[in-house]
C-alpha cells in the first residue's frame, strides 16, 4: 500500500512537472535570420530584444545568435539588428513557429577610391524610423559602438570601450511645474526651462516619431547627426553622432549583407566625393 502510494504521488508530480513543460513549449517559438556575412563584417552577430510593442523603455536583456541557425525565443515582439543594421519595425515571434527574416546582399559600386565606407542613410524617412525605434523601445543605442581609427562608428568587442551607449537622459531632473518656472531666477530661467522641455520631450514620447525633436537629421551632409543631449540636471549639449558603419572599410566592388534599408557608400579620402545612396529591399 505505502509503495502504491508513493508511486501516486510521483505520478502526480511527473504530471505536473509535465504540464508544465508543455505550457513552457507552447510559449515559445523561434526565429531564424538567413544570410552570409560579408568579409568586412567582423562581428556576425545576430542581435535581438524582446519589447512591449508602444512602451518606452521595454526592451529586455539582449540575446545574440549566429545566422542561419533557429533561435528559440519566448514568444513577443522584437528588436532585430545585425551589424549595426535594424530590421524595419518590431519582429514578431509567434508561440510554436519560427519566424524567418533574410539579410538583404549591398553591392558596393565601383566609385573611384581604394577603400569605401558603406553607413546608414539617416537622412532617409527609413533609416531615421529605424533610429528613432530602436531608441524609443532600448533608450540607447542599440548597439555597442566605437570611434574607430577611420573615424566612425562600428560594433566593439565586450571588454572594449562603449561611447555612445551612455547617451541615457538619466541627467534629466524632475518636471518642473508652472509655479517652480515662475520663481526661477532671470538668470538661470531660459536655461532651466530649455532643459525641461528637452526632457518632457521624452517622457512625453508615446510613439518613437515623439523622439524627433531629440535629434537633428539635416544639419550635416556627411553621414553625421547630432543629439541634444542632457548632461547633467540643468544641463543640455550637442553631441555628434559619427557615421553609423555597417562593416569595416572594404573596396569598391564588394558587398556587405544588411537588413532593407537606405545606405550611402562613400570613398574614403579628403577628396572623397559625395556619397552615393543605395536603397536595399525596398
Amino acid at each position: 500500500m505505502k509503495l502504491l502510494k508513493r508511486f501516486g504521488t510521483f505520478a502526480v508530480y511527473a504530471s505536473v512537472l509535465l504540464g508544465a513543460s508543455w505550457v513552457q513549449a507552447q510559449s515559445l517559438g523561434s526565429l531564424t535570420v538567413n544570410g552570409q556575412a560579408a568579409p568586412s563584417q567582423v562581428f556576425k552577430k545576430v542581435k535581438v530584444a524582446q519589447c512591449v510593442q508602444g512602451q518606452s523603455g521595454s526592451c529586455g536583456k539582449p540575446v545574440f545568435f549566429d545566422l542561419n541557425v533557429r533561435q528559440e525565443l519566448p514568444a513577443g515582439t522584437y528588436l532585430v539588428g545585425f551589424e549595426n543594421t535594424l530590421y524595419p519595425g518590431l519582429v514578431t515571434v509567434q508561440a510554436g513557429r519560427n519566424t524567418v527574416l533574410s539579410l538583404e546582399r549591398l553591392d558596393v559600386p565601383a566609385i573611384a577610391g581604394d577603400r569605401v565606407v558603406v553607413y546608414r542613410n539617416l537622412y532617409s524617412k527609413i533609416e531615421q524610423d529605424k533610429f528613432l525605434e530602436s531608441f524609443f523601445y532600448y533608450k540607447k543605442s542599440f548597439f555597442r559602438l566605437e570611434k574607430g581609427n577611420f573615424g566612425d562608428l562600428y560594433l566593439t568587442g565586450v571588454w572594449e570601450k562603449d561611447v555612445i551607449q551612455r547617451l541615457s537622459y538619466e541627467g534629466c531632473p524632475a518636471r518642473l511645474s508652472e509655479q517652480d518656472k515662475k520663481v526661477l531666477p532671470n538668470a538661470d530661467a531660459d536655461r532651466i526651462i530649455g532643459v525641461d522641455n528637452l526632457c518632457n520631450v521624452l517622457r512625453g514620447a508615446t510613439t518613437p516619431r515623439d523622439l524627433a525633436g531629440l535629434f537633428d537629421f539635416t544639419n550635416d551632409k556627411n553621414g553625421r547627426i547630432f543629439q541634444n543631449w542632457v548632461s547633467a540636471p540643468g544641463i543640455k549639449m550637442t553631441i555628434t553622432h559619427d557615421r553609423y558603419l555597417v562593416a569595416t572599410p572594404t573596396r569598391p566592388g564588394s558587398y556587405v549583407m544588411v537588413f532593407p534599408g537606405s545606405y550611402t557608400v562613400q570613398a574614403l579620402g579628403k577628396d572623397a566625393k559625395a556619397g552615393v545612396s543605395v536603397q536595399v529591399g525596398m
